[in-house]
């Protein structure tokens, strides 16, 4: 959908589904996922084909540190929809036929509650990220620039300080149940997860301690290692729980970038001792390189 005054061209989450099943199922969902975020405002936006030239260095270094033999155990996360954790595994799978390939994300079941042509959309804690309030649609965490769609904001205030108290004290009451819910990982994740048991999907807050109950040798973590998903704190929490996830001599590959094969800021990390050491890094550094060239467990 359109903001009617302005504005950038806003889908609603609750579309995402429906895309799916189109024949541009691909476009439709990069056109939902462009301006969505999770309930944290971390985008999950994403391209197939992303990392390509990235993903080819990883796979020397990979093949390098671990016998083609070696049973490999991977976790890829925040992967948005996961079309790009399918490109990886697709390649991984031609060298390393026995593998365990998980791949996870935050918020990747929404739930959506429904008044009329009214709807809210909730996170994995019932907390709301979204309200739909015709022919407007809200990102309640991604907020447009009042000063930019002044009109807009004014149907914001509206919808998000009346209507949305009003329909999530109805569904805390019981009175509104959830009407759908929406998975939001791609169609060909799903079926790939579906037809490989190698590979996985999970639900996974990357600010908690590895869910995994063995230790991996490759993680992989792209596009979401941010200044604006992250501060420093919670930078070195997250590289801690990376850290204890893998094992000695295991990977971390991180990096971000912004359109389909544009330049990947980031680098490769393996994990020896109490730290890691660098083993390749792109000529401008990522945001996360000091804070995992520096850490010490």
């Amino acid at each position: 959908m359109q903001a009617f005054w302005g504005g950038k061209r806003h889908a609603s989450l609750t579309l995402y589904e429906h895309a799916k099943g189109h024949v541009l199922s691909d476009a439709w969902a990069e056109h939902i996922l462009l301006f969505a975020s999770d309930s944290r405002g971390t985008y999950k936006r994403t391209y197939c084909n992303r990392f390509d030239e990235f993903d080819a260095i990883c796979m020397k270094h990979i093949a390098n540190n671990f016998d083609f033999k070696t049973a490999l155990n991977v976790h890829d996360v925040a992967v948005s929809d996961a079309r790009t954790a399918c490109d990886f595994f697709s390649k991984l799978v031609k060298k390393y036929p026995v593998m365990n390939y998980i791949a996870s994300d935050y918020d990747s079941v929404l739930k959506v509650v429904e008044v009329g042509n009214q709807k809210v959309t909730l996170d994995t804690q019932n907390q709301p990220i979204e309200i739909v309030f015709p022919p407007f649609v809200f990102n309640l965490k991604r907020i447009d620039k009042t000063y930019l769609y002044p009109i807009n904001h004014l149907f914001f205030l509206y919808a998000s300080k009346f209507l949305l108290p009003r329909i999530m004290h109805r569904f805390e009451t019981g009175e509104l149940k959830i009407t759908k819910s929406i998975a939001f990982f791609s169609q060909r994740a799903i079926k790939l997860a579906q037809i490989d048991h190698r590979f996985k999907l999970m639900t996974y807050d990357i600010l908690q301690p590895s869910i995994l109950n063995t230790p991996v040798q490759v993680i992989r973590a792209m596009n979401v290692l941010n200044p604006a998903y992250f501060d420093l704190e919670k930078l070195q929490i997250v590289i801690g729980h990376f850290f204890n996830a893998l094992a000695q001599g295991g990977l971390l590959v991180t990096g971000s970038n912004g359109d389909s094969n544009s330049p990947v800021r980031g680098g490769i990390y393996r994990k020896r001792g109490n730290g890691f050491d660098v083993l390749w890094q792109t000529e401008e550094l990522y945001y996360a390189h000091q804070s995992i060239a520096d850490f010490k467990f």
